[in-house]
């Protein structure tokens, strides 16, 4: 029988800042806006594993060895409502956040065989925004320096009832591999019982289900 053992280190280091606006709306009378730096590390060491067996990316444990920078924008309204009592009482609603992100490798700084090192990877933009109770959009973006392209962009929406049913209708763009339109309706049964039917399509061709 053959093992492996291996260790992680890193860590991140954060600050948060808030400030409130007031909006006079009449789902909200102010929103909150909250910027969070931060910066991390992260370092796995080489582990031989070339005598155990391999089904899957996630038997493999890369080596690694990066710093990465995020920055996120978080946004949350407050309304204030009347309580069963009669005194006003104050409600809050995430309308939404958004996230970037990029590593750096310390390997691909210093590998000497790779004569095209790029350490910094795409950067990332991770985003959520709920402007109703009813409706969600994500957002999720990767950007590369060095061919100033998008490799990613899935682009998602959602429809949800009260009773728990939902439609979403995504993009998904892969820099030459993938270019798709998907669909999902989720359907609920019962209180413990859900169903659910999806399709994808690429332009031009017919439906993968």
């Amino acid at each position: 029988m053959n093992f492996r053992k291996t260790y992680e280190i890193g860590g991140d280091l954060t600050t948060r800042m808030n400030r409130v606006f007031s909006a006079n709306t009449p789902f909200s009378d102010k929103i909150q806006h909250q910027v969070t730096p931060g910066i991390g590390y992260r370092f796995v060491p080489h582990v031989d594993q070339d005598t155990l067996p391999f089904f899957d990316e996630l038997d493999d444990i890369e080596e690694s060895n990066k710093i990465s920078w995020f920055l996120t924008h978080r946004f949350t309204a407050r309304n204030p409502v009347t309580g069963k009592d009669g005194k006003p009482v104050n409600t809050y609603r995430e309308l939404g956040w958004v996230k970037f992100f990029q590593d750096y490798s310390l390997l691909d700084e210093h590998d000497e065989i790779n004569t095209e090192n790029r350490p910094w990877s795409d950067i990332y933009m991770d985003a959520r925004v709920y402007p109703f109770s009813f409706l969600s959009l994500n957002t999720e973006l990767a950007w590369s320096p060095y061919t100033s392209h998008f490799d990613t962009l899935n682009l998602d929406t959602t429809l949800t009832s009260p009773r728990g049913d939902a439609v979403t209708t995504a993009y998904r763009y892969q820099l030459n591999t993938r270019k798709t339109w998907y669909t999902r309706f989720d359907i609920k049964l019962t209180s413990s019982l859900a169903a659910f039917y999806s399709f994808e399509k690429r332009p031009g061709t017919g439906c993968i289900h």
